[in-house]
This record gives structure tokens, sequence and C-alpha cells, in this order.
């Protein structure tokens, strides 16, 4: 339960960011002084969530969009984090991705702590920047369909995940386990691929075994690509362990692909 709820936790972040259209880098540099004025005007608006003032809020919220504001579904954070803003329009519009600690109901199970991510989309009017609604399609996703809600965040609709066997498809090894033999030099390559259209981070734990190297050719897997773990066996003299399992963390949705190695029994001496 807790990996799935881990898993639920962090995927649901990079989904959405993916989907709101945050990953792509920007190639401009905005003028000086204007993401910092941005940024302070993002952290009015979703301090003001954390303290449960909506009325406060209201106050970067542009005129064409205050109906939808006080509308929407309010809901109070515990704790908030910029992600990513992403400047559109000759930097007069900003795409703007939070990182909201709230509590998260999933189907079957109990409500839990989780990062809940939050789009909100910004003009600039007059020299200072306003939250404001603009419609955006629904997405579909290994956790069943999103819709928009207001200001450009992503809801849920009651139908839930599809199943919790989604969630092992973010990223996955083509195999789960390899087998050595102990007296003799081997090598194997297991390739890890995953679905999503955003790039994924790969961290390799470090694996103590006196006969097996580890290695990756990538620690950055892009959409469409795939990264290679090799494991190389170099048979030692002094006893070791006969298995061993390796980790590889994938961030950021906080999966850990697990790959068991086996060097199998040496066989009995010939009477």
């Amino acid at each position: 339960m807790t990996f799935l709820r881990n898993a639920f936790n962090h995927a649901v972040l990079f989904l959405l960011a993916v989907s709101a259209g945050l990953a792509a880098a920007q190639q401009a540099q905005a003028p000086e002084g204007l993401e910092k004025a941005l940024v302070e005007r993002v952290k009015f608006f979703y301090q003001a969530h954390v303290d449960g003032k909506f009325r406060v809020a209201d106050k970067v919220v542009a005129e064409d969009s205050k109906d939808a504001f006080f509308e929407a579904e309010k809901r109070r954070y515990d704790a908030f984090e910029i992600v990513k803003v992403a400047f559109e329009d000759n930097f007069s519009r900003a795409r703007v991705l939070v990182s909201c600690d709230a509590e998260m109901q999933m189907p079957g199970f109990p409500t839990s702590k989780a990062k809940v991510p939050v789009q909100s989309l910004w003009k600039l009017e007059n020299g200072e920047w306003f939250w404001h609604v603009a419609p955006v399609p629904a997405v579909d996703s290994p956790f069943g369909s999103m819709t928009p809600g207001q200001g450009g965040s992503a809801s849920f609709i009651s139908a839930g995940p599809r199943s919790f066997s989604d969630l092992s498809q973010l990223a996955k090894l083509d195999r789960e386990q390899i087998t050595f033999q102990p007296q003799q030099l081997g090598r194997e390559e297991v390739v890890i691929t995953h679905s999503l259209p955003g790039e994924l981070e790969l961290k390799l734990e470090a694996v103590s075994h006196p006969a097996l190297k580890v290695a990756l050719d990538t620690t950055n897997l892009k959409p469409g690509a795939a990264a290679r773990l090799s494991v190389h066996h170099h048979p030692v003299e002094k006893p070791a362990p006969r298995e061993v399992e390796v980790l590889v963390r994938v961030l950021p949705i906080e999966t850990v692909l697990r790959l068991r190695v086996v060097i199998a029994a040496a066989a009995p001496a010939a009477p």
C-alpha cells in the first residue's frame, strides 16, 4: 500500500506537469524583474489558500475571471512550492506549475497526505500579473480521464484510476531477474522504458557485492527512448552472497525498480 500511495502522489505531479505543457524548456530570457514579480503574485495567491483567506486571493484574480474563481471549489493547502514557470505570448502570459501539500482520497484507500499538482494561468495587465482562466482540453492518463478545473488546474473525475497495475507502467524493466554461473564471467543487460511523454531521471543505488559491477548507460530517460542497466559478473575466490537486489530510483515519480541478481549454486564436485 505504501508503494502505491507514494507512486500515486508523485506520478500525478509528473503526469500533470507533462499534460500542462510545461516540460519544454524556455528559449528566451524573461525581461529583468518580470519573473520575480510573477513569482511574488503567485506566492501571494497560494499563501492565501494556505491561510484559508480566499477573498485575499481574489486581489490577484483578473476581473474577467472573478466569477470563475468564486464558483470553483476552494481547497486549503498545508504548504506549496513553485515547480516551474513558462512564459508565453511575448512574456505577456505565463503558466505556473505549483506543487501543493494537501489531503488526497483514492477509491478504496484511506485519506493520505499528497503533493497535489496545480497549474495556474497568469496574464500581465497594466504592469501587474493576474490569475485567470482559460479552457484546457481533457487529458487521458493512467489514472483515468482528467478534466481541467478553474485556472487550468486539473482535477480527477470520480471514476478514479483505471487500475493500480497502470502504476507499474510509468517505468519498468524488461525483466526482473537475471542469473549468473558462479565460476563464469558474465554480462547481462536489462532495458528500462517508460510510457510517458516527459523525461525521467534514473538514480542507481550502490551495489555492494565483490563479484558484481552494475552501471547505467544514462541517467536521463527521454520519451520513447530506453536506458540500459548492465550487470557484470566476475568470479571471486572468497565467499559472497548468492543473491542481491539492484535498485534504480525513478524521479520525479519516486518509483523504485528492483532487479534480482542470482548467482547459481556451484555444481557438486564429481566423485
